[in-house]
């Protein structure tokens, strides 16, 4: 199995991209491949890597003020939708024992309609739900995941640490081994990055558990 390679520096865009010709043409990979599909496949590839786990650098938390009596919210532009893991209003926790409640939106009904008094909420869609519903004016913590941020400019750096470039860019390049019906080795490079059972990013999952979380740390941040 190739093992990761390790940078101190996070690659930006060109980087990644260059990178990503260097191991395509490598792998002589014949055809044609626009720069526009190069660049999609790195930020698919980027989005993947982010979803394999709930990685601790991703995690990250906002502060809103409550808005009239209303029982759900849109979810903030930065988070991940249905990551959001703890609320606070006021400093008081909203999961209480119906914690496991919080992304079943049947049994969130339920536990409302039932008029329970614990606090809790859940996950929907593009929104998050609250019960009891919170007066207005209320200091509401948000945690939860951000997504992966699309980049665009050549400058722009990816939110994933450095020790993360090597599996965005062989997911990428993966893509163009599937364009070019590889599928053997695109499968193989998937393998190696995702496999359940000592992957690339399983090693790091257990590493960023044993070590503590590297790159962005998540701070509150207030919207009035």
């Amino acid at each position: 199995m190739t093992s990761i390679k390790i940078s101190t520096k996070t690659m930006n865009f060109e980087e990644l991209q260059q990178d990503l010709d260097d191991r395509i043409s490598a792998a002589k990979v014949t055809g044609f491949w626009s720069v526009d599909a190069k660049k999609e496949w790195l930020n698919q590839a980027g989005q993947r890597v982010c979803d394999f786990r709930p990685w601790e650098f991703l995690k990250t938390a906002k502060t809103i003020t409550t808005m009239g009596e209303r029982e759900y919210y849109d979810y903030p532009e930065e988070f991940k939708y249905n990551s959001i893991y703890n609320i606070k209003i006021e400093d008081e926790e909203y999961y209480s024992e119906a914690g496991r409640y919080r992304k079943k939106w049947d049994d969130f009904q339920r536990y409302k309609n039932a008029g329970s008094i614990d606090k809790i909420f859940t996950n929907h869609n593009k929104w998050y739900f609250l019960c009891p519903v919170p007066e207005d004016g209320k200091t509401m913590q948000l945690y939860g995941l951000r997504k992966w941020e699309k980049l665009i400019e050549d400058t722009d750096e990816p939110i994933t640490p450095s020790e993360f470039d090597e599996a965005i860019v062989r997911t990428a390049l993966a893509s163009c081994l599937r364009k070019a019906r590889r599928h053997d080795e695109a499968n193989s490079h998937i393998a190696e990055i995702f496999s359940p059972e000592g992957g690339v990013l399983l090693n790091l999952w257990i590493q960023e558990q044993d070590e503590g979380p590297r790159g962005y740390a998540g701070t509150i941040k207030s919207t009035r």
